[in-house]
């Protein structure tokens, strides 16, 4: 938003942002990526090491690094706060595999903000969800209550809850093993 549209952010908020990036080289994108690419180089750092001297190289590395950056004006505190925020988001997803899915959309929505603007950021949620939309796991839709299906024509499918009947999610499963 501070490159494309930044009438949508308040003036005071928007002079601060400014006054913050005053001396740095680079465009918001790039510092973004920067700052991802030496997190994400700390936290596999961190990962391979032992418990112990992980967590301390993660946690020391990023204050280090962070503030190294600031002061050589290669990003802005403001994207060290943000970057630092997401950060630490992204360890609330239970699962290695899934916190990768994650970082692979994060870098994703980064390019398509960068490229588009607000419009890349709501155009990537709108593929991210019909992606989703279209996925199936046991032979059941990923999304089973919003069924967008062409033969559903935008109509909720109903759980059962307020029909007095209950559905069953696992009866294909059921019945392929009995």
């Amino acid at each position: 938003m501070v490159s494309f549209n930044p009438g949508l952010l308040p003036t005071e908020l928007a002079m601060s942002i400014a006054g913050t990036r005053e001396n740095v080289p680079f465009p918001p994108f790039v510092e973004a990526i920067i700052m991802e690419l030496t997190i994400e180089l700390l936290r596999e750092a961190g990962i391979r090491l032992p418990a112990p001297i992980g967590q301390t190289v993660g946690l020391v590395g990023g204050v280090i690094i962070g503030q190294a950056a600031v002061q050589a004006n290669l990003v802005s505190s403001l994207m060290v706060i943000i970057v630092s925020i997401t950060t630490i988001t992204s360890f609330t997803v239970p699962q290695y595999s899934f916190g990768l899915a994650f970082r692979a959309l994060r870098f994703g929505a980064m390019i398509f903000a960068a490229v588009l603007g607000l419009y890349g950021t709501t155009l990537f949620f709108i593929i991210v969800i019909s992606h989703l939309s279209k996925l199936t796991s046991f032979q059941e839709p990923y999304f089973q209550p919003m069924d967008f299906s062409v033969k559903k024509l935008g109509r909720m499918r109903s759980c059962g809850y307020r029909s007095g009947k209950k559905g069953d999610s696992l009866g294909p499963i059921r019945r392929q093993n009995s």
